[in-house]
């Protein structure tokens, strides 16, 4: 039975799990009763979540408000389906750390125990920087990421490679110290600045990659009328004041003797925000000072153009449950008989509860 087939079919029996693992040991399966994960591109943390737990036959509520209490420890959500054979087909939602854990005794006697929960992007963020830190210039991008996690996060997994996240610095990135420092912000700002975005995947592996396609052969599921139909409330705006024509990017970094500049224009004739046409000239301005050539600049400038050429439509909606969309996922939408459109997930809630629906919110800068 495909993916599609799950997600579709008119008869589900769906599971959601959760462990509670520490240094690398796995210490409790949590009987996970209620909550949800929300993944995000369009904010530096992508993925946060909530939970509420039961009490098991072995363990308590006070026994799971001690364990989950203990520093270091990380959580692991899951959902997925059960099939008529047993097989389980389940989808990672993300590894988190607590951010609070609350334990409520109720005059009736009751007891529940809920936490907030954030990923690992959370861990190097607080991880202050006690030292300067300093990347020399012609460092591969890819060590210079995956330099700045390691050093904050021993043992952390990553997925960049040079063949994900080529490119190299061209002028040396300093850091420095301090309570207010923020090393995520820091790798988050160098990913940025040569058009990726840098995240944690649903199974807690570090990640840089760029903007996807709007290839409709690159959507990874179709929102279509009719039996499949999953989609059960649904919204669209069209935000003019965020229409843009081209991008302008500048640089001042340290191996630039002045500052430096990019600039890409929507140059497609037939496009509704052609830089020549009715729309004209609309700059989006970005400037870093990690951005340190014209090349640079220039590469930093297409790539962000391809993020925000023409009409900025955002649709919302509420569906049956797909446990296996993310963020920066191709999708294609049936808004009228026949007339399939793609659009780019920005953000996904999933439930932790077997009958509530999942909530999405999708934009296509196609233009049609």
């Amino acid at each position: 039975m495909t993916l599609a087939d799950l997600v579709t079919g008119p008869a589900q029996t769906v599971y959601v799990s959760g462990a509670a693992y520490l240094g690398g040991q796995l210490l409790a399966a949590l009987p996970i009763v209620g909550g949800s994960v929300t993944a995000d591109c369009r904010r530096t943390k992508m993925r946060d979540a909530t939970m509420t737990i039961g009490a098991t036959d072995a363990m308590t509520m006070e026994d799971f408000y001690d364990l989950l209490g203990t520093p270091g420890i990380m959580i692991a959500l899951e959902r997925g389906f059960v099939q008529g054979d047993g097989t389980m087909t389940g989808f990672p939602l993300g590894l988190f750390v607590i951010d609070e854990l609350t334990y409520n005794r109720h005059p009736d006697g009751s007891t529940t125990l809920s936490a907030t929960l954030s990923d690992l992007s959370v861990v190097i963020s607080r991880a202050s920087w006690t030292d300067g830190f300093q990347i020399p210039s012609g460092t591969a991008l890819c060590d210079a990421l995956n330099g700045i996690l390691a050093d904050r996060l021993p043992g952390v997994s990553s997925g960049i490679t040079s063949v994900t996240t080529p490119g190299t610095l061209a002028c040396a990135a300093v850091f420095t110290d301090g309570s207010s420092s923020d090393p995520w912000a820091n790798a988050y700002a160098l990913a940025q600045a040569y058009g990726l975005t840098l995240f944690f995947d649903a199974s807690g592996v570090a990640q840089a990659l760029p903007a996807p396609s709007l290839d409709p052969g690159a959507a990874v599921f179709v929102f279509a009328q009719g039996e499949t139909a999953v989609m059960t409330e649904q919204a669209r705006v069209t935000s003019l004041n965020n229409t843009y024509s081209g991008v302008i990017a500048t640089g001042e970094g340290s191996g630039a003797d002045t500052p430096v500049r990019g600039e890409a224009w929507d140059a497609d004739a037939s496009s509704e925000t052609y830089y020549l046409g009715p729309f004209g000239k609309v700059p989006l301005f970005y400037s870093s000072s990690l951005i340190a050539t014209s090349a640079q600049a220039l590469n930093t400038a297409t790539v962000m153009l391809s993020l925000i050429k023409g009409r900025a439509t955002h649709l919302s909606w509420s569906q049956v449950v797909h446990p296996g969309l993310k963020p920066l996922d191709v999708v294609l939408v049936e808004l009228s008989a026949g007339r399939l459109i793609p659009f780019i997930l920005d953000a996904i809630t999933i439930p932790l509860t077997i009958t509530d629906v999942a909530t999405a919110v999708a934009r296509d800068i196609s233009g049609t």
